[in-house]
């Protein structure tokens, strides 16, 4: 009897759902653009947000908070990593509902923003009105300091060299007459800094904006020509990446004709930490015949001599890099044989360390 008693309970846990199959969060939030939120979590905690997003946006993701280390993941419909770190930029690769998991190895208040990366955002003040000139010009920072910090005026033919610290943004002034041909460049000369130029018009509304239309991740306004005389305002930012830039002005009386140049996509910006011995790997989706450009920089400072290997959606080798030309952080390019789940696997050569990455795709001009 005991034996058939025992067959009996073996059977019965057989019979038992499997409990290790993954299970949906018990808990999802609607997550709105342009809307920050604020929660708590608690050590080795994870919350679960969600937004509705179309095909082709390019978003941004970003997550804060003191005394602890918070980590952000961005999946598509079907539980795909699109990209994952305290900070993601990637391109939608289709029209649905993404998932986005925030954790945290320590109990913390977190603020978590998710905007576009191509287009301002609706909800910032508008500009104050810069003051008039009159008598002799002087050029007059823009009375509003929300647009970035005044460092300094322009003329045509002028360039002028700074840095960027993360989300910090700079603004110049120049001051031209109605009927005047401008274009300017805003270009990076080091770190991860990605080039975000806008320009102002005198009553502090925007007339354009470009975001690495120059390529080689520079930005370019090529001949705006300005309708009124008076003091225009660039701001120069750098999509909240560190790094120092240059931004030239040129001034005509005509339209400069214009070279084409190979053009870029962001598809995919995460910043990440790889320990020694390790991997750190970053998904994005590809299609066959895309030509993509993939460079990983070490943070300034540290000790991580970075590696980076391009794997197919099969696992195969694509493409990888060392060191570049002009230092040891690699930066390489690859055609994408198929369409599927691509993957960027960082590590260090004998090291480890913070890092950002980057997957742009090239588009002939």
């Amino acid at each position: 009897m005991r034996w058939f008693i025992l067959i009996l309970l073996i059977l019965l846990a057989a019979c038992q759902p499997d409990t290790a199959a993954e299970t949906p969060p018990p808990v999802v939030q609607i997550l709105h653009f342009w809307q920050p939120v604020a929660d708590t979590l608690a050590a080795g905690g994870t919350d679960w947000w969600q937004f509705v997003g179309q095909g082709g946006d390019s978003i941004s993701l970003r997550v804060s908070g003191q005394g602890a280390a918070l980590t952000l993941a961005l999946l598509d419909s079907g539980g795909i990593r699109l990209g994952e770190g305290d900070t993601i930029e990637s391109t939608l690769p289709a029209s649905g509902v993404y998932t986005v998991q925030v954790q945290a190895d320590a109990a913390v208040a977190y603020t978590l923003g998710l905007g576009y990366t191509d287009r301002p955002n609706p909800a910032e003040a508008t500009p104050t009105p810069l003051p008039q000139v009159v008598g002799i010009p002087t050029p007059t920072p823009p009375a509003d300091a929300a647009l970035g910090t005044f460092t300094g005026t322009l003329t045509g033919g002028e360039a002028r060299d700074g840095t960027l610290a993360g989300d910090e943004r700079h603004l110049y002034t120049f001051e031209e007459s109605a009927g005047t041909v401008v274009t300017i460049r805003l270009g990076r000369l080091s770190g991860a800094l990605d080039p975000l130029l806008t320009l102002y018009d005198p009553q502090g509304g925007i007339i354009a904006l470009d975001d690495n239309s120059g390529g080689d991740s520079e930005a370019v306004l090529r001949n705006i020509r300005l309708f009124q005389g008076g003091v225009y305002s660039i701001q120069v930012a750098g999509a909240g990446f560190p790094g120092s830039y240059r931004l030239s002005l040129l001034a005509a009386a005509e339209p400069l004709p214009v070279t084409p140049v190979e053009s870029r996509v962001p598809v995919m910006a995460a910043a990440g930490f790889v320990g020694a011995e390790r991997y750190a790997f970053y998904p994005f989706q590809g299609l066959a015949g895309q030509q993509v450009e993939i460079q990983v920089v070490a943070r300034p400072g540290g000790d991580l001599d970075p590696v980076a290997v391009l794997l197919a959606p099969d696992g195969a080798e694509i493409a990888g890099g060392d060191d570049s030309p002009d230092d040891m952080n690699p930066r390489f390019s690859a055609s994408l044989p198929a369409d599927g789940t691509y993957t960027v696997r960082v590590t260090g050569y004998l090291s480890s360390g913070d890092f950002t990455l980057t997957v742009d795709r090239l588009m002939p001009p």
